[in-house]
């Protein structure tokens, strides 16, 4: 079959049009299309990982807290007793007088964790000898301790005297 110059280049053309479409459909289509969804997902994967490694540092952080607290705890006396330490304190501070009263709570946390509360309540202290003197004494104790609760009233009669509430507890090993 013999085929005009005219039918040869019709046909050329439209083979090349074929050919064209086949490389945009099987080749440029797709890789448009996983161009635009990477422009999509790059951005919120790059924030979810800025936000793993934030996630990653605190935990890490909270970690290492974790490993001091057990190695304190680990490291305090055996004979540790909160109470005795904070009679021994309010003592040394000279804030016997102030004192209303002092109670111990002991709660059972787990099978290796005891915590220990006192609860000591001051009367017409000022509020420099409560900061200075007693919770600055907190820090010479062998043994981690935290401040539970503070609660400071001051009292109508006087300017510089306040009642105050503090709950002091301690993490013992079993």
């Amino acid at each position: 079959m013999r085929l005009t110059r005219r039918e040869k280049h019709l046909s050329f053309t439209a083979a090349a049009f074929v050919a064209a479409w086949v490389l945009y459909a099987f080749l440029a289509a797709p890789a448009l299309a996983r161009i635009k969804t990477l422009q999509r997902v790059i951005p919120e994967n790059t924030a979810a990982l800025r936000d793993l490694k934030i996630r990653s540092g605190e935990y890490l952080a909270l970690r290492e807290r974790f490993n001091t607290v057990q190695r304190q705890i680990a490291d305090q006396p055996e004979d540790f007793n909160l109470m005795a330490f904070l009679e021994k304190l309010t003592e040394q501070c000279q804030l016997t007088d102030h004192v209303l009263s002092m109670k111990q709570q002991s709660q059972q946390l787990d099978e290796l964790y005891m915590e220990s509360t006192v609860i000591i309540e001051f009367q017409d202290i000022t509020f420099e000898r409560l900061v200075i003197d007693l919770l600055a004494g907190l820090d010479s104790a062998p043994a981690p301790l935290r401040i539970k609760t503070l609660n400071i009233a001051k009292k109508p009669s006087s300017n510089s005297l306040i009642n105050a509430s503090i709950h002091i507890s301690n993490l013992c090993p079993n």
